[in-house]
């Protein structure tokens, strides 16, 4: 591995957990500009899932190519057990270890997500219950990759792979029925065809092809298309390259024909004693011109002297973690964005905690101010690892209007939440004064509801209502929810769980204003398994039942709820 790219992998910061990193643009967080591209999304097995987003993303601080251009990858799960790193294909990193068949994520608060360890296989339980399999290729193999997702049903799709340079890649995906996805390389080395990949390639009718033009190691073009080969759309990049990191873009072009250009600060922001670098680089500046005749936007940036990588807290560097989380003293590190359209300038500037958590937020246009305070979970005085699960929600978000000519002329929204340690809601305080108190049943199950298949809190209970003050008038609505457990289709899982009946309540009546059950396709041979075959409305003495039928052809599917029978029912 190279200097560079040695020093791109050991940089660590909690600041690349928030999704801002990982979307398409300049992060006021890290001043890194990051792209990815949402291609596709595939929904396996005749659309019942389970789904795999298909997204190319871009990392400066990554030089390595394999095979998609330098810095360019297929984001998915994986683990790497020299660094002890589990990367999630949302973008989110955790320090894991393991003590048998025990995972325990050091830097994980929420409890969203189940990890342990079966005969070498990392099992990635997730709330929504989807379940990863992680697999690596022989014992000498230090990265674990998917081999099979799992949606909560059971359905499944499984990974193929070979190695490039040293490295693992996947080469196809598949569900049940079909090859959903075919990659191809550039370190292939065959004439006959072009680093990509292309969808549902065994289907003339449906499948899509993406081309990669790779030169130098930088990929330069996306190209996508049409089933009959001709060209649909593509994106174009150039980029500059980094003396202490990866490559950077400077120029992107999308399909519609919009332009982004980019100008860094190689030397931006400094890193604590002991780190691999000495800096990394920041956007100095991003302009958007958006074509069609429209006129361009650029954004200005400006950064403290404090980052998040903690420059000036006074620590050395580890590898392996972020410095800030041993913080237990106040820290902050702050950005400004300045943008200019037609004329009329705005300027952004917000304020990050040692947790990289936005605490405020000022805009200014012309002489009115929009300001955003906020408060959350955490305790004063504690590092990372002392703080509560809770402590990275949101407590209180205050949004305050005033023009600063009349700074007293002042207008707020208060809006205060309240989670438990899976990262549900349990309480919300809006604006206006209405409040919305929602109840979950327990993972372990009780009456209504099955336990929970991937041991955590997520199955809602009731949600309450409550009107302001203000508006007394205004009655008290209340939902319940009752689920039903269902046999899942995956090995070693007892029963996946469908929502059975929601009912509305309103003003403190004992019987339901409008109840609604649902039943299911319960033949497991079924392609359609477990979606919904009949929904069924109970209200003012009369039902409605709407019943839905499936069929499959040509690998289209094909829905037909307007099916349905009016029974009136009167007492």
């Amino acid at each position: 591995m190279s200097e560079s790219a040695q020093a791109g992998s050991q940089l660590r910061s909690g600041a690349f957990n928030f999704s801002s990193f990982i979307q398409s643009g300049v992060d006021p967080r890290t001043g890194s500009y990051s792209c990815s591209l949402s291609l596709s999304e595939l929904l396996a097995n005749y659309l019942c899932g389970p789904s795999l987003p298909l997204i190319l993303s871009f990392n400066s601080f990554e030089n390595r190519n394999i095979g998609f251009g330098a810095g360019w990858s297929m984001r998915m799960s994986s683990y790497t057990s020299t660094t002890h790193t589990l990367s999630l294909s949302s973008g989110v990193t955790y320090r894991a270890y393991t003590n048998g068949s025990e995972v325990t994520l050091a830097d994980k608060k929420l409890e969203t997500i189940n990890v342990y360890v079966d005969n070498d296989v990392w099992v990635i339980q997730h709330k929504d219950g989807t379940v990863e399999e992680l697999s690596r290729s022989d014992s000498d193999d230090n990265e674990w990759l998917p081999s099979r997702i799992y949606s909560t049903e059971g359905r499944y799709i499984s990974f193929l792979y070979s190695r490039i340079q040293g490295r693992r890649v996947v080469r196809e995906v598949r569900d049940a029925h079909h090859c959903l996805i075919k990659f191809e390389y550039e370190s292939d080395n065959n004439w006959s065809s072009q680093p990509g990949f292309t969808l549902w390639p065994d289907s003339a009718h449906h499948k899509r092809k993406f081309i990669f033009i790779i030169r130098d190691s930088w990929l330069r073009q996306i190209r996508m298309l049409s089933r009959d080969g001709f060209e649909d759309a593509h994106w174009m990049f150039d980029y500059q390259p980094s003396e202490n990191g990866g490559p950077l873009i400077t120029h992107m072009q999308t399909p519609l024909g919009a332009v982004e250009t980019l100008r860094y600060a190689v030397n931006g922001h400094a890193l604590p004693i002991g780190a691999p670098v000495d800096f990394v680089p920041v956007v100095l500046s991003w302009t958007v011109a958006p074509g069609l005749g429209l006129r361009p936007t650029t954004r200005v940036y400006d950064f403290s002297s404090t980052n998040y990588f903690g420059y000036g807290a006074g620590y050395i560097w580890s590898e392996g973690g972020d410095p800030l989380n041993k913080s237990s003293s106040d820290y902050t590190y702050s950005s400004r964005e300045t943008s200019t359209k037609e004329g009329q300038s705005r300027s952004t500037e917000r304020v990050y905690n040692r947790f990289h958590l936005m605490i405020s937020e000022t805009t200014v246009v012309g002489t009115k101010v929009q300001r955003k305070k906020i408060k959350y979970h955490d305790v004063d005085g504690l590092n990372f690892y002392a703080q509560p699960a809770i402590f990275q929600q949101p407590k209180q978000v205050v949004i305050s209007y005033f023009d600063s000519e009349t700074p007293d002329t002042l207008y707020s929204e208060i809006t205060t939440t309240t989670y438990d340690n899976f990262g549900n809601v349990l309480e919300l305080h809006s604006p206006a004064g209405g409040r919305e108190v929602n109840v979950y049943y327990s993972a372990s199950g009780e009456d209504g509801c099955p336990a929970s298949p991937s041991g955590l809190v997520s199955f809602l209970k009731s949600k309450r209502i409550l009107p302001a003050p203000d508006f007394l008038e205004a009655s008290t609505t209340e939902f319940k929810y009752r689920y039903v457990g269902l046999p899942s289709l995956r090995d070693h899982q007892k029963t996946f769980l469908v929502l059975l009946s929601d009912e509305l309540y309103e003003g403190g009546v004992t019987e339901p204003v409008l109840r609604t059950t649902y039943s299911y396709v319960t033949d497991p041979r079924d392609d359609c398994y477990g979606k919904v075959s009949a929904k069924t409305d109970y209200m003012g003495g009369a039902s409605t039942c709407y019943k839905h039928h499936y069929s499959v052809d040509q690998r289209v599917v094909r829905e037909s709820p307007n099916k349905f029978s009016n029974v009136l029912k009167y007492a």
